[in-house]
């Protein structure tokens, strides 16, 4: 629940499942971009369902899984990177320590919908000599980032505080100039209409 809850905060959408099974089906009709794998779950344990799910010959089989473990012992991490889990995190946990491995292994592993990149982010793509693993990495942190200030622009906007939030706003710009429509002449022309 407090997992939940920190993820859905920070802007991600969250589907839960009580055990392995409903997990495993729940992957099936929602296609995540990632999957937190608690080890201690009833019937089929956690690293039972991991095995499951790497065995399967569609894309959900390469989906990234953290495992998550309340009862971490010495050589807990190699054990699991080594059987295939692609991160790790042990609990009680700070909440910079989840998403710091939320945001390493993003990093390293496209959405599930393929290589195809939507027409509007062609432009992105072309700037950076079409490298797709380059663009996925951006993009990931770009997300993470946005979800990271999100809190903050909130609280700046309903304090009616524009210039902090020009401010805040202008740290995250960079990387979501990317995947603007227009390009940066037209957040110019927005910034300039906001102070006439």
């Amino acid at each position: 629940l407090t997992v939940s809850r920190l993820l859905t905060k920070r802007g991600h959408h969250v589907s839960e499942a009580e055990d392995a099974v409903t997990g495993l089906q729940l992957i099936d009709v929602e296609e995540p971009d990632l999957v937190l794998m608690d080890l201690q779950l009833p019937g089929m344990s956690g690293l039972e369902a991991f095995h499951h799910l790497r065995s399967r010959d569609d894309d959900t089989g390469k989906t990234p899984v953290i495992a998550l473990t309340a009862h971490a012992l010495i050589g807990d991490r190699e054990r699991l990177l080594n059987a295939g889990m692609d991160g790790y995190v042990s609990k009680p946990f700070h909440v910079d320590t989840l998403f710091a491995e939320i945001d390493r292994v993003l990093a390293h592993h496209r959405p599930l919908g393929g290589t195809e990149v939507p027409a509007r982010f062609e432009r992105a793509v072309a700037g950076i000599d079409g490298d797709l693993d380059l663009f996925a990495e951006i993009a990931t942190k770009a997300a993470a980032e946005f979800a990271r200030f999100a809190d903050s622009l909130s609280k700046l906007a309903h304090g009616n505080d524009l210039d902090a939030l020009e401010r805040e706003a202008h740290k995250i710009k960079g990387n979501w100039s990317l995947y603007s429509l227009e390009g940066d002449e037209s957040v110019a022309r927005h910034r300039a209409a906001r102070r006439v």
